[in-house]
């Protein structure tokens, strides 16, 4: 028998991919060539061994580049241009790649890292003006497009997404907020995130399915 990872249900083997999902489900432990073995425990350790001297290394480099940026102090903080990328990239890799963590929070870090990243960049450049004012509001908007199709793909779990569409549309009214209180200059594009967010809000009362309606008048009172 088959099994789907998203539905928890056993599937007939003669099905490729979920009935109810439609995920592709793979070959079964019966139809590979060769058995399937575990990692064993020796990889993980030699694994973890790795990551942890990865770790320790990326810590080391940017100790050094912060150092020789206050010792050798010149005006600008170029050594954001070694941080904020090198713990970028531990998030890409541990947090999104290789964590077993759900689709909707890997989508949260990725707008999180992102912005963080842009805002570093901005922070050193010359203009102060194009991260926050229109990329990180847009970039909010795939976020909350890519939250809303994960929910759609995977409806089995709609419980446990709907706690990350609601956290990304939280998000969409963040460049509004912040346009109102003047830390953003250009207006339309906070607008037009906003406008996704209520977009996306109302569109969850309007086409949802009963079950989804009844978790949020209960959850949000909405």
């Amino acid at each position: 028998m088959k099994y789907c990872d998203s539905c928890e249900v056993y599937i007939h083997p003669g099905y490729a991919r979920c009935p109810l999902c439609h995920k592709d489900l793979g070959a079964t432990e019966g139809d590979l060539p060769y058995p399937k073995v575990a990692k064993t425990s020796f990889e993980k350790k030699h694994l973890t061994k790795r990551m942890k001297g990865l770790v320790a290394l990326t810590i080391f480099v940017m100790g050094i580049c912060v150092l020789i940026n206050l010792v050798l102090w010149a005006g600008v903080l170029w050594s954001l241009l070694v941080v904020a990328p090198a713990l970028y990239a531990w998030l890409l890799v541990a947090g999104t790649l290789l964590s077993p963590w759900q689709k909707g929070v890997k989508v949260l870090m990725q707008v999180a890292g992102i912005s963080a990243v842009l805002v570093a960049i901005e922070f050193i450049s010359a203009s102060h003006t194009w991260a926050h004012n229109y990329v990180i509001p847009f970039l909010i908007i795939t976020g909350i497009i890519m939250e809303i199709y994960y929910t759609y793909e995977n409806r089995r779990r709609w419980r446990e997404n709907l706690v990350y569409v609601v956290a990304a549309i939280f998000i969409g009214f963040v460049p509004l907020a912040l346009w109102l209180t003047g830390v953003i200059t250009v207006w339309w594009p906070a607008v037009i995130c906003a406008f996704m967010a209520v977009f996306t809000l109302i569109g969850m009362r309007l086409f949802a399915v009963k079950q989804l309606k009844h978790e949020m008048t209960k959850r949000f009172h909405v």
